[in-house]
């Protein structure tokens, strides 16, 4: 046909770019296929005259480990080889259940052959090539149902990316039938070839369509080349088995590409210059697969991805992070107003990168950093490091790589850590030299228990009647200090340690009178009193029984306190005149 490497991929590239340019009609589509297959074809036929490859153009099989006998223009003739590639692609499956002669019904391999824009479009099979041309239908204006005989579609994606399709599936009304099975298709009544008319029976019903695709997967182009009869081994889906270096295990025969399992046309490229110097080199040349290949996926929107994803990292029981960073981050997205994200997932405990998921704009071009960061065990520390060039969406690898960062430290809400580094900022200039700011925070987080003042720290279960959001279902006996109530980001939970309600065995209206603060001693309410309105800590030193929040009285003990013990007016704003006289 034409040497293009991928005539398939490149007929739906084609049509998903001629759709990205507002390009709907099917002439406009057309020209552009022609003219890229064209392009595409003379780059390749100009690399082989650059080498001095002979080409013959025909069909040929094996006759034995040492030759084929190809038949061509002029006959048929037998070409002895000292070592064989077979690079012959991979085919589109087809079930017995579509009729792949009818007026309308194609697999991925004859929709090229398509020439006019459908009305409705059933698509067998939910997978990858099945939703790419579902996008790009849907976006011409055609109505698009996709059968699905499995409960779920896009298994082998992220979550987040899986759910960015669907979204983009869903907003283009494209309509997902899972856990359906097509049992036949025929022709509808006045169905022609140049208006075909097909009816798809399901289990639960009929659909009436103009044209149907099969994308129920691809298997290896092999039939007809006489390996089997030389011994070479088929495995799933018809492709060659080979081993590391691409041998087949017969005579000098190796096998790369889609044959091969090669899936892409850059692993292909690979496995063919293994098998070249495998076969020409020293004989002991052996190359080392990288764990970390990228892929990508030329839906509406690009997605593209590397490494581990959030289901594998859940089902490996692995202590991860996972952030994930919009397009409008980067000066880039704002300029372009492009949509997109970059998800990074990292090993919490040293911070490596173990995988990276694009969905946007040049995701296929993004995810090489990430590929080379996850196959080098980089971690975000060193990521932070790097410098990209500048209104680029590189940027984004920075932008996540500081955020886990964040993430490592046990932050749950960034706007929560944002205030709290202020607060601690504004706690650590205010204490000077009298307190360091372990001491000020453990003096204001204690939960004050024992008769005798001794110091106990209850960050255990919810007393009954405590209340979660701060408050108490009793008597609110220190209600001045709950700061902890308003630092939920350290951990501790909101005020899951406030003061107690008195002793055990006191009556309900002892616990309401000063006498119930009575176990405070001046030891345990020595300390700094943070003023959120100042944003200051004020030294205070309460003396044993202080006041109880629902009557603001004073015990006695109290008649000797004097200006420089307290701030009563930051403390406690309704003492009578005759206790605050003095105070500021």
């Amino acid at each position: 046909e034409c040497l293009t490497a991928a005539p398939t991929g490149a007929h739906s590239k084609c049509m998903r770019e001629s759709v990205m340019e507002q390009k709907v009609t099917w002439p406009e589509i057309r020209t552009m296929i022609e003219r890229v297959t064209a392009d595409a074809e003379a780059n390749s036929l100009r690399m082989l005259r650059t080498f001095h490859v002979t080409v013959l153009k025909g069909s040929g099989h094996f006759l034995d480990k040492s030759r084929i006998r190809f038949s061509g223009e002029d006959g048929e003739v037998d070409l002895p080889f000292n070592g064989a590639v077979v690079a012959t692609g991979s085919r589109a499956n087809r079930l017995p259940m579509v009729p792949a002669s009818l007026p309308g019904v194609y697999d991925s391999d004859t929709l090229s052959e398509i020439d006019y824009i459908p009305k409705k479009m059933v698509v067998q099979g939910g997978g990858i090539i099945g939703l790419e041309y579902a996008n790009i239908f849907a976006k011409m204006g055609t109505k698009v149902v996709v059968v699905e005989f499995m409960d779920k579609v896009l298994q082998m994606l992220d979550v987040d990316l899986k759910d960015a399709l669907l979204s983009e599936l869903a907003a283009n009304k494209v309509e997902l039938m899972l856990k359906t099975s097509i049992k036949s298709i025929s022709q509808g009544v006045g169905s022609t070839c140049g208006n075909p008319v097909l009816r798809v029976s399901l289990e639960t019903g009929e659909l009436d369509c103009d044209c149907f695709l099969s994308a129920t997967g691809r298997q290896g182009h092999t039939a007809n080349l006489g390996l089997e009869a030389l011994g070479v081994k088929l495995g799933r889906g018809k492709m060659i088995q080979v081993d590391e270096n691409q041998y087949t295990g017969v005579g000098n025969i190796y096998a790369v590409g889609d044959v091969a399992g090669g899936n892409l046309a850059t692993v292909g490229t690979q496995q063919a210059v293994r098998a070249v110097r495998k076969m020409f080199g020293s004989g002991q040349y052996s190359l080392k697969d990288k764990e970390a290949k990228p892929y990508v996926v030329w839906t509406i929107p690009e997605v593209a991805w590397v490494g581990l994803n959030e289901q594998e990292a859940s089902s490996r029981n692995l202590d991860f992070g996972a952030v994930r960073v919009e397009y409008q981050r980067a000066v880039r997205g704002i300029v372009s107003g492009e949509k997109g994200f970059l998800k990074m997932l990292f090993d919490r405990p040293n911070g490596r990168l173990l995988g990276v998921h694009i969905c946007g704009a040049q995701a296929g071009e993004l995810i090489n950093f990430g590929a080379d960061a996850v196959e080098a065990g980089t971690t975000i520390f060193e990521m932070l490091q790097f410098v990209f060039p500048a209104v680029t969406y590189h940027v984004l690898y920075n932008c996540a790589a500081a955020e886990a960062k964040l993430r490592i430290k046990g932050v749950q809400n960034l706007s929560a850590a944002a205030s709290w580094a202020r607060v601690k900022n504004a706690i650590t200039k205010s204490l000077g030299a009298s307190l360091t700011f372990e001491e000020a925070v453990e003096a204001t987080f204690r939960d004050f228990a024992g008769a005798e003042g001794n110091l106990t720290a209850t960050f255990g279960p919810e007393r009954p009647g405590h209340d979660p959001r701060g408050g108490s279902a009793g008597p609110r006996l220190c209600g001045f200090y709950r700061l902890r109530a308003h630092l939920p980001q350290l951990g501790h939970g909101p005020c899951e340690g406030c003061l107690t309600a008195g002793r055990e065995g006191e009556t309900a209206k002892e616990r309401r009178t000063p006498r119930a603060c009575g176990r405070f001693s001046r030891r345990l309410l020595t300390g700094p009193y943070f003023d959120r309105k100042t944003r200051r800590a004020i030294p205070r030193t309460l003396c044993q029984g202080c006041f109880s929040s629902d009557r603001f009285s004073i015990p006695e003990s109290c008649d000797g306190l004097t200006a420089n013990g307290w701030e009563a007016q930051l403390i406690c704003r309704k003492v009578p005149a005759r206790h605050s006289a003095g105070f500021t």
